[in-house]
């Protein structure tokens, strides 16, 4: 398949430019565009999400069925993410077992390997939208090679993962561009399997590198918070939470934070911690 890349110094969007020239095309071809800067990134939910230089700020639109659940793509996605990074950071001699996945797709880096799971930080997001049922954009933003301090204070704010970039975890320079690389080959790689088998291939591995198993966390729901703890994701790659009831909440959206542990095994019922 072929994959037209585009890469730039600087743009505001690279979502929006990797859609456009999707668009433009007529082709259904998919486009890659790969950053360094953005100058108007946003994160879920039109969020800010700072994207200064030297970050690998990335994006694939893509022809999808429309049958296709794009939040299970976007779980394929957080993972294929994941795995550019590793192969990217094992080319310079880096460790990346401390990777882990904040559901449903922020990607988060073990700051202490001293005290396992006590200080993860999140270097790395995914953006999944969908403008038409047959078109994907996937953008993904990774903190690559500036330091943490290039990110405004505002975006480390509770409920906020604290962040952290590459180049400050690992006190080494990491290409970007070599991130990007990766990526485009990643990204569709994995959606072309998703589309033929699902997501329960990929299910144990998301298992398997999903941060905060068995913790305390807050989801955020229309009518309030739900307590409770993490006790895994089901083959369609929904999160699992034990509240403290005969069956497990199943949670296909929304938003799980890390709260504070109260000492108990489980927190039934909205806003009870």
């Amino acid at each position: 398949m072929n994959i037209r890349f585009f890469e730039h110094e600087s743009v505001e969007s690279t979502n929006q430019l990797a859609l456009d020239l999707f668009q433009a095309s007529g082709l259904k071809e998919p486009v890659f565009v790969f950053a360094r800067e953005q100058t108007a990134g946003r994160g879920r939910h039109g969020r800010l999400w700072a994207s200064p230089r030297g970050g690998a700020w990335c994006s694939l639109a893509w022809a999808i069925r429309p049958d296709v659940d794009h939040a299970a793509a976007s779980l394929v996605a957080g993972l294929a993410t994941r795995d550019a990074v590793a192969r990217a950071c094992l080319r310079i001699g880096l460790d990346t077992s401390r990777i882990s996945i904040k559901w449903p797709n922020d990607l988060l880096l073990d700051c202490d390997p001293k005290r396992p799971g006590r200080e993860l930080r999140k270097f790395a997001g995914v953006l999944c939208e969908r403008p038409e049922k047959d078109t994907l954009v996937i953008g993904v933003g990774v903190n690559a090679d500036f330091e943490v301090d290039a990110i405004p204070e505002i975006l480390n704010e509770p409920p906020r993962t604290p962040s952290t970039t590459l180049r400050t975890a690992f006190k080494k320079s990491v290409d970007p561009e070599q991130i990007a690389r990766e990526l485009a080959e990643a990204l569709p790689a994995s959606l072309r399997a998703f589309e033929r088998g699902g997501f329960a291939p990929f299910a144990p591995e998301l298992r398997a590198a999903l941060a905060h198993l068995g913790e305390p966390v807050a989801w955020e729901t229309p009518s309030g918070r739900v307590f409770g703890r993490i006790s895994g994701v089901d083959d369609a790659g929904r999160l699992l939470l034990d509240v403290g009831t005969p069956e497990l909440a199943v949670l296909s959206s929304g938003e799980v934070s890390r709260v504070p542990d109260s000492g108990g095994p489980q927190w039934p019922g909205p806003d009870k911690p």
